[in-house]
């Protein structure tokens, strides 16, 4: 049987179509609107999660505020609508088809080209929120969604604002710093792998996300995965993550209270190396702001990624490569040689 979610403000209808993934708070459904002849993600938040309906109208409404207000960016996921069905509460938004950020990284080899695009991109869309008065808390690989644009190239989109903070000022970009760095909060939010330090005294800014997206962009190129439980009983997923020996970025943040380096071998241009390393600093005063951040990456270029030192590496390798063919026709060669003299013995 066919599940509906209806919205009866507008006469819309969703047939549902299977689900997507879960949460603590809801579910995620694909579903279809015959009416656009779409397919939409609908989030359901369901009122058993929660006290009352009063509380789950509550969370449901400071998710549905901090989406409003950064709308129609192109590296955060559009709110088309919502509506409450009954006990549920349904957020229907765009349809990303390419998975989250985490299984698109591990599923695929390294590429630094499209690291340094979802670098500016991400870097893009949290400059973007930081403006608009928005502080997402909760930054990971699987809050980021991938999409494909017209020409089939992927694209992150920003999703799940449920621990969202949302201030009421909207920030000039070039003058960002001076106010949304006054803006304290003091609930501890945000997940462990990528969670900023800082976030544990219960006094933090708008830099936790800062950290956050140097615990991603330093996991998208050191490639580590460690392997958790999900939800069912038996079933372990692989978690995009950055390590220190046995140790996760954010422990070693928290409980040895330094600074993360990364790898010094890391083959990425060194300037590169050291805007990572500044995202990472236990003193978020020291993280540059997201403006700054996305100047500083939107002046990269692709080879700004990888040094020198690998390009010749892999040059080398390459001409060992060859070499190693052109040894092994020379010997098929000889062997053919030696084969025809044997047979003309025989005869």
């Amino acid at each position: 049987m066919i599940k509906i979610f209806s919205n009866m403000g507008t006469g819309t209808s969703y047939a549902i179509q299977n689900k997507l993934g879960e949460g603590m708070c809801g579910e995620v459904y694909k579903a279809w609107d015959k009416n656009s002849r779409t397919s939409w993600a609908i989030k359901t938040l369901k009122r058993s999660n929660f006290n009352s309906l009063k509380e789950l109208k509550s969370e449901a409404m400071k998710e549905i505020d901090a989406l409003l207000k950064v709308k129609h960016h192109e590296n955060v996921v559009n709110l088309k609508e919502y509506f409450q069905k009954g006990k549920h509460f349904c957020l229907v938004m765009e349809l990303c088809r390419g998975g989250t950020l985490n299984d698109f990284i591990l599923q695929r080899s390294k590429d630094s080209v499209t690291n340094l695009r979802f670098m500016k991109q991400l870097s893009s869309g949290v400059a973007f929120l930081h403006e608009q008065g928005v502080v997402h808390r909760d930054l990971k690989p699987d809050n980021i969604l991938i999409e494909f644009n017209n020409l089939g190239e992927p694209v992150v989109k920003i999703s799940d604002f449920g621990l969202a903070k949302v201030f009421l000022e909207t920030f000039n970009p070039s003058a960002q710093e001076k106010c949304i760095s006054r803006k304290y909060m003091r609930t501890c939010c945000g997940t462990p792998f990528f969670q900023a330090p800082e976030t544990q005294s219960f006094h933090y800014t708008h830099k936790a996300d800062i950290f956050s997206l140097g615990a991603i962009f330093a996991a998208m190129m050191l490639k580590q995965k460690v392997q958790i439980n999900t939800s069912q009983v038996g079933v372990k997923r692989d978690l995009l993550v950055v390590c220190m020996g046995n140790l996760t970025v954010a422990d070693y943040e928290i409980f040895f209270n330094m600074d993360y380096h990364l790898p010094a071998d890391l083959w990425i241009n060194p300037q590169l190396t050291l805007l990572l390393n500044s995202l990472l600093r236990k003193d978020y005063h020291e993280r540059p702001g997201a403006y700054q951040l996305q100047c500083a990456i939107d002046k990269m270029s692709d080879k700004d990624v990888e040094t020198d030192i690998w390009r010749e590496i892999a040059r080398k390798i390459e001409e060992a490569d060859e070499r190693m063919i052109k040894k092994d026709r020379k010997r098929q060669r000889k062997q053919r040689r030696l084969n025809n003299w044997k047979k003309c013995t025989i005869l």
